[in-house]
């Protein structure tokens, strides 16, 4: 899988249709580390303060840790 971390992003404004995130719209078997995010999400299916929609072969391929989306 991959890693995402020490992203700091603020005042993130994103509109979309679908999959909208600040760091990733979609993502496959991610792990997230010390991330963090501000701003305005928009989108009418799968938004996320950090991803819209993360995709897994199973839980263990998901990972967050010390994350956060305000």
């Amino acid at each position: 899988s991959d890693t995402v971390q020490n992203v700091k992003l603020t005042n993130v404004d994103l509109t979309g249709q679908s999959n909208v995130g600040a760091l990733a719209g979609y993502s496959w078997n991610v792990t997230l580390i010390n991330n963090y995010s501000t701003g305005n999400l928009n989108g009418s299916n799968y938004v996320g303060g950090l991803i819209g929609t993360i995709a897994t072969s199973s839980s263990s391929d998901f990972s967050l840790k010390h994350s956060l989306a305000l």
